[in-house]
């Protein structure tokens, strides 16, 4: 209800009855992003995907964080003992995935299945999971094992979750949610910083230590 907010999204999503949560993950997605861009562009952070970890923290807010963190590493193994047991078929891309997506979903409601059974409510909710993007996971999860080793998938692995729980904290942030909400162009000044760091062509702060030695012989 503030004097300046022009736009009123939130009152145009009520008249159309969307939910207010709903809209918190449309309009705090940009902001979850930034998060992915700093720590990809100028830390140098590996991660599964470019925008996998901002999407990732998305379904954290519906299963809890930490829940969240266990479910997604236990899915991915999962997937990937999957992925693994059918590559002997000598599939297509395509069909693999969507295999494995299958395998996902059948696992995903067979742990709902039992979370509701034992009462643990925030593991049921891990049918909110957004299942098209724990498949990508396991696919990139696969192929890194298969290129460079099962110790260099875990580590992107933890550096994917690392960096999705920081964008699920920055997401999370009340003050900023209701910056955001009451003015959405706020978004604008995001682009801006989008566009500063695209065109950041200096060294990582990883890579400072990555190269150090050719440092001190400078």
């Amino acid at each position: 209800a503030h004097p300046l907010d022009i736009l009123n999204i939130w009152g145009s999503f009520q008249r159309v009855a969307i939910s207010l949560e709903l809209l918190k993950i449309i309009i705090m997605l940009p902001i979850g992003v930034l998060v992915v861009v700093l720590c990809r562009n100028i830390i140098g952070i590996e991660t599964f995907g470019t925008f996998m970890p901002a999407l990732i923290a998305v379904g954290f807010r519906d299963t809890g964080l930490w829940e969240g963190i266990v479910l997604f590493a236990v899915i991915v193994v999962f997937g990937a003992l999957v992925r693994g047991g059918i590559s002997r078929l000598q599939l297509l891309h395509t069909p693999r995935l969507a295999i494995i997506l299958s395998a996902v979903v059948l696992f995903i409601l067979g742990v709902t299945a039992v979370g509701v059974q034992i009462g643990w409510l925030d593991f049921a909710r891990v049918a909110l999971f957004p299942m098209v993007i724990l498949t990508l996971t396991v696919e990139r999860f696969s192929l890194i094992t298969e290129e460079h080793g099962l110790w260099h998938a875990v580590r992107v692995s933890l550096l994917t979750v690392i960096v999705a729980a920081l964008t699920y904290v920055v997401m999370s942030s009340r003050t900023l949610q209701s910056v955001v909400i009451t003015f959405p162009e706020a978004i604008l000044i995001l682009i801006a910083i989008y566009i500063y760091i695209g065109r950041y062509s200096g060294f990582r702060l990883m890579e400072y230590s990555r190269f150090r030695h050719l440092f001190e012989k400078v």
